[in-house]
């Protein structure tokens, strides 16, 4: 059918989509919560009436953000337009309706960055563009290039949810895998649903119709494992900038967008506003801080030999578990010599609290004594020379001290 190009009707349906199917992801993270929380299943009716819910809203999302929106604009704007209305919606619906997740004052800026940033998007991005030789630009090498690298990498990743053992994985896998999922599935999906109401071949349309079949039950099974599988507050921002930048390279390379682009200087603002308040709406995961354990602090020592791997491991586990009885305990450090069930003295509690609550500037701190070589020094001393700070007592006495 002909259809006629219309940004408002995109932008709508687009953000129309997003909103469902963050519903979609809430009826599932409410039942686990709900059974994690009473420590009972839910019965098997009300367990499939939540999955059916979660799938029926998932293919109104996909009808309506991914298919109907596609043929009104360009899939550029599409795509960052229903992430973006994911965001805001993941942000009331988890954080204030259902109280799954906690939104701290830097996760709700970068909300509000993300929605002002796509809200400029139509203004300054890629233009409607009718009348397109669809087999003409699909035939181009890059195009091929680009289609065949995400439908590959769409299956590769189907395959690996199908055959290992999901909540197994590290956290970081568990997202990496899912990211890779959604955001090639995604884009496949958007790109052949613009195809199905344009002029192709017979053959081009029969193979777009399978894709997109094919694209919309893999995006429907990872958001049913992403439900239970990662913090939503987390991995709802590193989706949205992969699947914005995936779709994004889309647009100009299969669609060449790159020619309707209205202001290059607004249009590459936007994608770093875009990336800034996704950033920031990982709240206090800070990937190359001094505090990240794997890029920051953490490696640092053990680069320059002050603490080994296994040494730093013991501390991080150390101090996790004094975090964890703190918070079951807050009040024990201020009751006397009461035991509470922790197995020690409330005297010992206060000292490790004490610790504890100069252990983030301590680590921030690192000072070497370069007159003692880190070799000659034990692993008690190696602790001393990191941890200690000016003259805090507990942190500086304490040989075996959690830090």
């Amino acid at each position: 059918p002909d259809i006629a190009q219309s940004i408002p009707i995109c932008i709508l349906l687009s953000a129309l989509g997003g909103s469902i199917e963050v519903l979609a992801t809430a009826i599932l993270a409410r039942k686990d919560a709900n059974e994690r929380q009473t420590g009972k299943e839910w019965s098997r009716p009300a367990a499939i009436c939540a999955l059916a819910s979660n799938v029926t809203l998932q293919l109104v999302s996909s009808i309506t953000g991914n298919l109907i929106a596609t043929w009104y604009g360009p899939v550029s704007i599409v795509g960052p337009i229903f992430l973006s209305s994911q965001l805001l919606a993941n942000m009331v619906v988890f954080g204030y309706l259902l109280g799954l997740e906690e939104f701290i004052k830097d996760m709700r800026v970068g909300t509000y960055v993300v929605v002002t940033a796509v809200t400029l998007l139509p203004v300054v991005g890629p233009t409607a563009q009718d009348d397109q030789n669809v087999s003409e630009l699909l035939s181009s090498v890059p195009a091929l290039a680009w289609s065949c690298l995400n439908v590959g990498c769409m299956f590769a990743a189907l395959l690996s949810l199908l055959l290992l053992d999901v909540s197994a994985l590290k956290e970081s896998y568990r997202m990496l895998l899912l990211l890779v999922t959604r955001a090639t599935a995604f884009t496949v999906n958007l790109t052949v649903s613009k195809l199905v109401i344009l002029d192709i071949s017979t053959a081009l349309l029969v193979v777009s119709i399978f894709l997109k079949v094919t694209s919309g039950a893999i995006i429907t099974y990872a958001l049913v494992i992403q439900s239970t599988a990662v913090s939503q507050a987390k991995f709802a921002p590193l989706n949205a900038s992969a699947l914005i930048l995936v779709n994004a390279t889309t647009g100009m390379i299969i669609w060449q967008d790159w020619r309707v682009v209205s202001s290059w200087t607004g249009y590459c603002c936007v994608f770093v506003q875009l990336v800034l308040g996704n950033y920031l709406l990982l709240g206090d995961v800070d990937l190359l801080s001094p505090e990240n354990q794997k890029y920051g602090r953490g490696e640092m020592l053990r680069k320059t030999g002050i603490l080994k791997r296994s040494e730093i491991r013991s501390l991080q586990e150390e101090l996790t578990a004094d975090v964890e009885e703190y918070a079951m305990f807050p009040d024990a450090a201020l009751e006397g010599t009461q035991d509470n069930g922790t197995g020690q003295t409330a005297e010992r509690r206060m000292d490790r609290r004490a610790r504890m609550s100069t252990t983030k500037e301590a680590w921030s701190s690192v000072y070497f004594d370069d007159a003692i070589p880190p070799s000659s020094r034990g692993a008690t001393n190696r602790r001393r020379t990191i941890f200690a700070i000016d003259d805090n007592a507990p942190a500086r006495e304490s040989g075996s001290a959690i830090c």
